[in-house]
């Protein structure tokens, strides 16, 4: 049965690909030659590309990624950032890569007890105005307090 998944899974990915220059799949670090073998016998990493490259290259309106730097080069990181600057639709990203969340994202959605506080610009942008925000509220409460 893994068989048949690994060929499933290889001929959708060829089908995605087809569509996508050369330059793309080389982008995020497989190289072309390696894209019709069987994922069994693909490196962790290269598994981890492939399916990356699956959900990138899916023409979703959403994209949920969980830590996508992961794993890739300098070279397939770059190439990963630009995508992502690119992507037209909405873009849900975990991650402790700083330069990915500055290079990606517009917006940053905070929650915490229970609220949920929406800045917009990067992510070191937001982490700047939720200071100030918290600096003006603490500056209110020893107001009222005073």
């Amino acid at each position: 049965m893994a068989e048949a998944d690994d060929a499933g899974a290889v001929d959708e990915i060829r089908l995605r690909w087809a569509c996508h220059p050369v330059a793309e799949i080389a982008g995020i670090g497989v190289q072309p030659d390696r894209v019709d073998l069987p994922l069994r016998v693909l490196s962790g990493g290269e598994r981890r590309r492939i399916e990356l490259g699956r959900a990138l290259f899916a023409d979703a309106s959403v994209l949920l990624l969980d830590e996508p730097t992961n794993h890739l080069d300098k070279d397939a990181k770059e190439w990963l950032m630009g995508f992502l600057r690119g992507h037209r639709g909405a873009l849900l990203v975990v991650s402790h890569d700083l330069d990915l969340l500055d290079a990606a994202i517009t917006r940053v959605l905070h929650l915490e007890d229970a609220r949920l506080t929406e800045y917009r610009g990067t992510y070191t942008q937001s982490q700047a105005a939720r200071q100030a925000d918290e600096n003006r509220q603490s500056g209110t409460a020893e107001r009222q307090q005073a």
